[in-house]
């Protein structure tokens, strides 16, 4: 079984998606099932030492900001977005998961 879980790069999505982890883990053990293998899929991994003790792969995909705010940035961001669509599908498809945690 091969789990995805994937947020934003801070603390707020990344400490609930490791306890969502650390209960999988758990569950599976208590139930006897194969141990999945449970990957992170993020601009940036909050804490790579957390991700390491849990047994996650973290793969890194670019992701644009979100501007409210008039910014020549801008256009990088939709560039950096448009590229990180395309290569968290190809992510998507090399791992091929069965199930998907946002």
């Amino acid at each position: 079984m091969k789990i995805v879980l994937t947020g934003g790069g801070t603390g707020g999505h990344f400490y609930p998606l490791i306890s969502v982890a650390q209960s999988l883990r758990k569950e599976i053990k208590k139930q006897k099932y194969i141990v999945p293998e449970i990957h992170y899929i993020s601009d940036t991994p909050y804490d790579e030492g957390i991700l390491f003790d849990n047994r996650i792969i973290f793969h890194k995909v670019q992701a644009g900001k979100s501007r409210i705010y008039v910014s020549p940035l801008i256009i990088f961001d939709w560039i950096k977005t448009f590229f990180g669509i395309f290569r968290a599908i190809i992510t998507l498809f090399q791992i091929f998961p069965d199930v998907v945690f946002s």
